[in-house]
Order: structure tokens, then sequence, then C-alpha cells
């Protein structure tokens, strides 16, 4: 993956910070370089924690458009406890049918110079029942984790292709429906076979 970790004992967090902008300035790459710095806390016992903590850093740079790094020092222990939760929901979603919380948008693609539909980008969106919108990164990463990424692709897989069916069955036969999935799920045996 493109998400690395270093961990420093001993340092003071200006020095950390004065590092990676040193490491930032001195790479030359069109390469958007990003860091997370996950300060000691209470909330983090173990290694399952830090490696939540990855995730949860890593979903706040993607929302972080113009951040270089962000700071997860404060509030880290609540986020680690959403983050078990919505594991243990997407784990039950994945015993009872992901369809009961998730649901899956499908987004024109619109050629502006022809002002024509030209296709549909697949989205997959989960509405909480009590804590509402959960971002996709966060749904995905979690997926992964935990090794239910292949049964979440294959219901969104499933959506997707009945979305395609009712656009064909009205004659849109020439419209082209993309569908994202993790490289674990496409060098899966029999993956092209299933599709």
């Amino acid at each position: 993956d493109d998400v690395f970790s270093v961990v420093y004992q001993n340092r003071q967090m200006v020095d950390i910070i004065r590092t990676i902008n040193n490491i930032f300035e001195n790479i030359e790459s069109e390469l958007d370089l990003k860091a997370g710095i996950i300060h000691e806390t209470e909330a983090i016992a173990n290694l399952q924690d830090v490696i939540r903590s990855i995730d949860l850093t890593t979903v706040r740079l993607h929302d972080e458009k113009e951040a270089r790094y962000v700071l997860m020092n404060e509030g880290i222990q609540d986020e680690i406890l959403l983050n078990q939760r919505l594991e243990h929901d997407l784990r039950r979603l994945s015993a009872t049918g992901f369809g009961e919380e998730l649901y899956v948008e499908f987004q024109p693609q619109i050629d502006i110079v022809n002002n024509k539909v030209t296709g549909f980008e697949t989205l997959t969106r989960w509405n909480h029942r009590e804590l509402g919108l959960i971002p996709p990164p966060l749904i995905f990463s979690i997926a992964e984790r935990n090794d239910f990424d292949i049964a979440l692709s294959r219901w969104v897989l499933t959506e997707t292709l009945k979305f395609i069916k009712k656009l064909d069955e009205v004659g849109l036969d020439d419209l082209i429906v993309s569908f994202n999935a993790s490289i674990t799920v496409i060098e899966q045996k029999g993956f092209v076979h299933n599709l």
C-alpha cells in the first residue's frame, strides 16, 4: 500500500513536525505527500489500536485537502471507539445483509459537449441507523481490514448489475457503468467467472 508508519521514541512533537516538513521539502516528486501524527495516548493500548488510528488518520488526511499533516492527539479515544462500533455493525450487516443500511448510488457521468449522460459511477453509501452517513473510505478500510471486503464488493456488484439490467430493459444499453473493486477482490479466484 502507499501508507507507511514511522515510530519515534523520546522526540518532541515540534522536532517530529520539523523532520516531516524537511522531508516534504526535499523530495522532488509529483506525489501528494501527507503525514498523520499519532501522539502516544491512553487510547492506544495495543497494535490493533495503532492500526485503527492509522486508518482514522488516513480518512482525516483524505478529508483535509490542503493539509500536509494532521495531528491525532485529541479525541482519538472517541474515534477509536467509534471505529470499533462501526466494525461491529458492518460485521453484523455482512451476516444479515448489507442492504439493511447500505445502499448504492449511481452518479451520472455527463458529456458536457453533447449535454448527454454517457454512463454512471457506482458509489456505496452507509446511512447508519444511529450515526447517519458514514464516510465511504472508512467503510472500505474497515471491510478490508476485517476480511469481508469480498462480501461487500460482491453485494455492490450485484446491486450494480441489477441497475444495468434496468437500464437495458428501458433501452439504454449503450451506457457504461463503472464499479470500483479492490485488488484483493479482483485477484480472487473465480472473480471473472462470478462476474
